[in-house]
């Protein structure tokens, strides 16, 4: 009896080992984990998208690699569009607009204020680094408010952005690799 008791035991630990070891899904194809209102999602995604302008312009400015001043220059365009697009859906929406100039978070603030700080390698050390850790959160946050977010014109706008982002994040993923 003891016996089939550690069989039983240890069949249903496999069975539930088996059903973990379960491939996940890239996070930009998994169902949304929460939902996120709409002014909320506006504070988040300026602030990111302010920090995304800002922190490239720097780039231009200070970085040294060709790489590094491209990718600047690739997010400074996208990003001022996606602002333009947020302001066209939110307005379209009839929701309230961005605040004019946008909002820095405190916690994008202290990033750009590293940034201003750094120089040479330890600047696009910093910045790569940084653009992967924003990146990812923009990914996460334009995915969220795609698949679970309260205005079907705000919800458009973040699942027509959110290819650019992924593609943003592939470059710098594609930098590191190089570095």
């Amino acid at each position: 009896m003891k016996h089939l008791a550690i069989a039983a035991t240890a069949g249903l630990m496999l069975m539930s080992t088996t059903a973990f070891a379960q491939e996940a899904l890239p996070f930009t194809e998994a169902d949304a984990v929460f939902a996120v209102d709409t002014p909320s999602f506006v504070k988040l995604a300026t602030s990111s998208n302010e920090f995304e302008i800002q922190s490239s312009e720097l780039a231009e400015e200070k970085g040294q690699s060709d790489h590094v001043k491209e990718l600047a220059a690739q997010i400074i365009a996208d990003h001022t569009k996606a602002a333009e697009d947020l302001a066209a859906a939110l307005e379209e929406a009839g929701e309230e607009p961005p605040p004019e100039p946008p909002v820095l978070s405190p916690k994008h603030e202290a990033m750009i204020a590293l940034l201003e700080g750094a120089e040479g390698e330890e600047f696009e050390m910093l910045y790569i680094d940084m653009q992967a850790m924003a990146h990812m959160e923009a990914v996460y946050l334009f995915h969220t408010f795609a698949d679970g977010g309260d205005d079907e014109t705000v919800q458009a706008f973040a699942a027509e952005t959110l290819p650019v982002l992924v593609m943003h994040l592939e470059h710098v993923k594609e930098i590191i690799a190089s570095m």
